[in-house]
């Protein structure tokens, strides 16, 4: 018997970077930093586009591809899906120890 992605018990934890990665429940790889959740999206001929979601309170086994909304241009395969969301785990850091205050 052939399990599907979402069938799979397989748990997301984050890795040493801080990004939790997984499939969603229709066996797109997604990735957590923070409060953006991304997919690699497939766009067809081969080729991903990513996407993002902000603020999704579900695991990320339980999502599907309508639950993203945001482009944030191609990604090449899995391996660079992996190091970009490591470098924007990293950018995010940084927002900590410089955060953006409101005017007034």
């Amino acid at each position: 018997m052939t399990m599907l992605p979402s069938q799979s018990s397989e748990v997301s934890t984050p890795d040493a970077s801080g990004v939790e990665f997984g499939r969603s429940a229709d066996g797109v790889h997604v990735a957590q930093v923070g409060d953006l959740v991304f997919a690699m999206v497939p766009g067809g001929d081969g080729r991903y586009f990513l996407a993002s979601a902000w603020r999704l309170s579900r695991p990320l086994a339980a999502l599907k591809r309508k639950d993203f909304y945001s482009h944030h241009g191609a990604v090449e395969d899995e391996t660079a899906f992996r190091e970009r969301m490591i470098e924007q785990a990293e950018h995010a850091a940084s927002w900590v120890y410089f955060p953006v205050r409101p005017p007034g």
